[in-house]
């Protein structure tokens, strides 16, 4: 009887327990409300160098595709009064799913950086002529945030927040980014 009832229950236990799974790829698309901030941009206003914060509040987009632990990341966000930047790198990053409701996550990129910008967001500048264009160099930045799934999983909406630093227009600065997003996990 002894053994008959640890049987039971040992197969009970296999019959309950979850199957194991690593996940060797997964894929993220998000729409984005955001604020950015780029320190140290350099442009030209009405002949002038001069430098300063592009910032603003945007919208944007950003795609992931992760295999193993490896994740390419593009993100564009567009500046309100003017101005459009491009991050496309490649990081590490994890999310804890083990909470339930919602999912803390981490990740850190380090990639190329695009930015256009009109007069408008300089100092002095105004109207729509070009401040900074084509401006390409190298962005480092690390953040974190929190997903909140729902229909099983495959859409989620969230916060998050990233830092780095960035080597653009002949210069070194700072970045700081702040975003709601929503979007399709896969």
């Amino acid at each position: 009887m002894k053994k008959l009832l640890g049987l039971l229950l040992v197969g009970s236990m296999v019959l309950a327990a979850s199957p194991a799974s690593a996940d060797l790829f997964s894929m993220e698309i998000d729409g984005q409300g955001t604020y950015t901030r780029l320190g140290n941009v350099e442009g030209t206003v009405g002949g002038n160098q001069v430098s300063t914060d592009v910032s603003g509040f945007g919208v944007g987009g950003r795609a992931m595709l992760e295999i193993l632990i490896i994740r390419a990341v593009f993100d564009y966000q567009h500046l309100f009064p003017g101005a459009d930047f491009i991050h496309c790198g490649l990081g590490v990053g994890t999310t804890f799913d083990s909470i339930p409701i919602v999912n803390p996550y981490i990740s850190a990129t380090v990639g190329l950086i695009a930015l256009d910008a009109e007069a408008r967001m300089f100092p002095g500048g105004s109207g729509s002529e070009t401040a900074v264009d084509n401006a390409l160099g190298f962005q480092g930045r690390a953040g974190g945030g929190l997903d909140f799934p729902f229909l099983d999983g495959w859409l989620a909406a969230g916060l998050g927040a990233d830092v780095g630093v960035h080597y653009l227009t002949g210069r070194w600065g700072y970045d700081f980014s702040v975003n709601l997003h929503f979007g399709l996990r896969i």
